[in-house]
């Protein structure tokens, strides 16, 4: 069920979306989670037509901050099929 919203969720925001292999990342989400259950996904900033090209850890990183809105958007939606929100 959890994966048909998302699907439909991602059409809403009509946005490419590209499927990952699991990432060796340097996070400590996964520690939290085995506290509190959560949800962690990959908001994409780049951009080739405005020049959004560099990665994260560069000096010349930059992105569209529009893209906040939309990270910010699936969240509350999110929150909203699961209960936690009105």
């Amino acid at each position: 069920m959890m994966k048909i919203y998302l699907m439909n969720l991602l059409r809403q925001l009509k946005r490419k979306i590209t499927k990952t292999e699991p990432l060796m990342i340097s996070e400590d989400f996964s520690y939290y989670q085995r506290e509190v259950p959560g949800l962690f996904f990959m908001q994409g900033a780049r951009n080739e037509e405005k020049g959004f090209v560099n990665g994260l850890h560069s000096l010349r990183f930059d992105f569209n901050e529009d893209i906040m809105l939309d990270a910010i958007k699936t969240y509350v939606k999110l929150l909203k099929f699961k209960g936690s929100i009105e």
